[in-house]
């Protein structure tokens, strides 16, 4: 990609930063104003932190929410196949027929 501001000599630059920062240094105005200046981009990035901060933590709140449900929710069904499981078992030699001697369900 191409600049397309001008060239400008090294030298050129370096001496007017220079007289820039030194009119910085010696004017309490200038300098009163770059900290306004930051403080006041500090505080707007602050603000807008601390929002999504409260958004994550809120987002964090309800995912976990949503996982105890669904752990109890698998609690509860493991517990109810468990029981269907024994209950199966207690089956074993019986089919629907009233025969005994196998797990045959249909004759």
């Amino acid at each position: 990609m191409e600049c397309s501001s001008p060239r400008i000599p090294a030298e050129a630059l370096e001496a007017a930063v220079i007289r820039l920062l030194r009119q910085i240094s010696t004017c309490r105005s200038m300098r009163e104003q770059i900290v306004a200046s930051a403080l006041a981009a500090l505080g707007e990035d602050s603000q807008k932190v601390q929002e999504e901060a409260g958004l994550v933590r809120q987002r964090i709140s309800a995912v976990q929410s949503e996982i105890n449900n669904l752990v109890g929710v698998l609690a509860k069904i493991g517990a109810e196949a468990a029981a269907l499981g024994e209950h199966w078992g207690t089956l074993g030699t019986h089919n629907l027929c009233g025969n005994t001697g196998d797990r045959q369900l249909f004759s």
